[in-house]
């Protein structure tokens, strides 16, 4: 996307999310754990309304294929990862055939394909989501409807998903159709009734700050392998059981996450450049 379309302010909200989501799955102790755990429930959403607010923008340039081609590389590597992943610790543990089982049933299958709940990586839906509301959005133009007619999409779906809320299966209500759609419909409201545009004072809040840059650059990453490092520091005992990492484990998690993913990309571009320079 032009850079001249970014709104920072949108990007340090962005990296706010990744370290909610962070928060859910590694909890800081405590009552104080429990109220950051409620709110940070809002990751979520706030993901989606971003995403909305951006896709008009992307329609507008031609981009909104592009954009989805982009999140389809992104979920086919992460999805690779975490397949890898958990089927490597399951043939350490000697129970890979009783896990794939588990995973591969016509069950499964359904839930992932109707409701967005990947079994290797539950935070995952997220992502899948918004691949199936992009696909929506690019088929039917969801965001040139009428607003009044966007509102009242967006209301009886909220509706639904406050219902589905009450029963057990979570993934009833927490994917593209109950969640994706009137959020990212939400964001694109908002764009259109020009809800942080450029010439506003917010939309430059937190201009060349990290968390700008963290929101841009890297928070889809973070928000795709945190799991990872949480299930590594996990690992090791004497880190696992320290009282000062158990106190701030979503603040280590989340740094530590994005230092791995700048270190990976910067390893890439050297190699990508090495590869680029021409033998003398």
């Amino acid at each position: 996307m032009d850079t001249r379309n970014r709104t920072t302010s949108l990007d340090v909200a962005k990296c706010l999310a990744a370290f909610l989501v962070v928060a859910i799955h590694a909890d800081f102790p405590g009552m104080f754990g429990k109220y950051v755990n409620a709110w940070a429930r809002i990751a979520g959403p706030l993901f989606f309304i971003i995403s909305g607010y951006y896709y008009p923008i992307l329609a507008s340039q031609g981009k909104q294929k592009r954009q989805i081609r982009k999140l389809l590389k992104y979920l086919l590597i992460g999805s690779t990862v975490f397949i890898v992943y958990e089927c490597t610790v399951a043939a350490l543990k000697g129970n890979l055939s009783e896990c794939l089982n588990i995973w591969i049933t016509s069950g499964t299958i359904a839930k992932f394909l109707f409701f967005n709940a990947f079994p290797f990586a539950g935070h995952l839906w997220y992502m899948y989501a918004l691949l199936y509301v992009y696909a929506i959005l690019n088929l039917f133009k969801l965001w040139k409807l009428p607003e009044k007619t966007t509102g009242i999409i967006i209301i009886i779906l909220l509706i639904f998903n406050y219902i589905l809320s009450f029963f057990p299966e979570y993934y009833s209500y927490r994917n593209f159709l109950f969640t994706g759609l009137p959020y990212v419909l939400l964001g694109c409201l908002i764009r259109k009734n020009g809800g942080w545009h450029p010439c506003k004072t917010n939309a430059g809040f937190g201009n060349k700050s990290m968390a700008a840059a963290i929101g841009q650059r890297y928070s889809s990453y973070i928000y795709m392998y945190h799991p990872l490092v949480i299930s590594l520091f996990s690992s090791i005992p004497w880190l696992s059981q320290n009282k000062l990492y158990v106190s701030i484990q979503p603040i280590v998690v989340f740094t530590a996450t994005t230092a791995c993913i700048i270190l990976i990309q910067g390893l890439y571009s050297v190699i990508q450049k090495t590869r680029q320079r021409p033998i003398s």
